[in-house]
């Protein structure tokens, strides 16, 4: 059991697993080009798992690639703790830890017919509209770039028919922004789970669960929460939204970059305070302001920004270990090239030698021949 108080030493939860990643296929389109494909094996696959952590999130996933979560009882006893020079912060959720719920979850991969409109989750965040009437003209998407298009690995990650349950129950001071998060520039599938999230007095998250993506389909799902002390059930936002036919205790927000791409229907939320201040300042997030609106408004634009930051710090980390790749792979291919030679050159004295010796059998069967 991990202490009490201080952060106990060393990384704490349960599952978690970082620079996910795949074997990328380079196949041949043309003579002169090619484009890269998954392998069709996913990054990460997690069902049918009970996991059960006294601290710190019960599944951290960071990569790149599909990942499919499926089927599992998710259980995290308590956020890791806040040190005492983080607490002013508490509101704004801009501690390195504030985020890590029971679950977290950032995929690389992308769309590779969408890698145009990505500009960053924070971005994104800012200029989302929650309006979900149908426009008459959809908005038209950028074409991909010819030289973007086959470069990229799919980032689509499923997380469905899931049992999740963050208890905040313990006496000290804990901090958490969400319980679920979930980040990629794929699409993202969040269908049929059952969140819970247990709250005493002296705290408050920002949401159940935040789910943020290229494409974003939440359908289903059910949030309880303790009442008054979650801002919103679900957080969702895309550039194309679909979030639909789901049950919280609190407030359902839908965001999408037009209204032609949001689809907000038949969402039951039975307390819902956030209301227009919320929408200010969160397309405002220099605004400042002591309302619990306010304060949920930049908790949610903290984390956008520091879910780019970890985007970013992922996409260095996985760099780097491609180019290790790399350097092995190219010292591999040298030391078969060298032994190919080597080999080559064995060869061709054997075939020397043999060569002179079927010239030597042939002068003495003929010299045979004549006597």
């Amino acid at each position: 059991m991990p202490q009490i108080g201080p952060q106990a030493a060393g990384r704490q939860g349960g599952v978690i697993i970082h620079n996910a990643s795949l074997n990328p296929l380079q196949v041949a389109a043309t003579r002169e080009k090619s484009f890269t494909m998954s392998d069709g094996y996913p990054a990460v696959k997690v069902h049918d798992n009970t996991i059960i952590t006294p601290r710190g999130p019960a599944l951290l996933i960071r990569g790149v690639g599909n990942m499919v979560i499926t089927d599992n009882q998710l259980t995290s006893q308590g956020a890791l703790p806040l040190a005492a020079s983080n607490e002013a912060n508490a509101s704004e959720a801009t501690a390195p830890s504030a985020y890590m719920g029971a679950v977290f979850i950032l995929n690389l991969g992308v769309a590779d017919e969408l890698i145009g409109q990505f500009a960053g989750f924070a971005k994104m965040a800012a200029t989302a509209t929650r309006a979900s009437e149908t426009a008459e003209t959809p908005l038209s998407v950028r074409p991909v770039r010819g030289d973007l298009r086959g470069v990229t690995l799919d980032g689509a990650v499923l997380f469905s028919n899931n049992q999740v349950l963050f208890n905040l129950m313990r006496a000290e001071k804990e901090l958490a922004a969400t319980s679920v998060s979930i980040f990629s520039l794929d699409d993202v599938g969040f269908h049929n789970n059952q969140l819970e999230v247990v709250i005493p007095q002296s705290d408050r998250v920002l949401a159940d669960a935040l789910v943020v993506g290229l494409r974003v389909r939440a359908a289903g799902n059910v949030f309880k929460e303790t009442f008054g002390r979650v801002f919103a059930s679900l957080m969702s936002a895309g550039f194309v939204n679909s979030t639909s036919f789901n049950q919280g205790n609190h407030c359902i927000l839908a965001y999408a970059s037009n209204a032609a791409y949001l689809q907000d229907v038949g969402n039951i939320a039975l307390l819902c305070r956030l209301g227009h201040e919320f929408e200010r300042y969160r397309t405002a997030p220099e605004a400042r302001g002591n309302t619990n609106e306010a304060r949920a408004a930049r908790a949610y634009n903290a984390m956008m920004k520091r879910a780019d930051e970890a985007r970013i710090e992922l996409a260095k980390s996985i760099k780097a270990g491609q180019e290790a790749r790399l350097t092995a792979l190219r010292l591999e291919r040298t030391a078969v090239a060298e032994a190919v030679e080597r080999n080559a050159l064995e060869l061709g004295a054997l075939d020397a030698e043999l060569h002179a010796s079927e010239a030597l059998r042939t002068s003495l069967t003929a010299a045979l021949a004549s006597e």
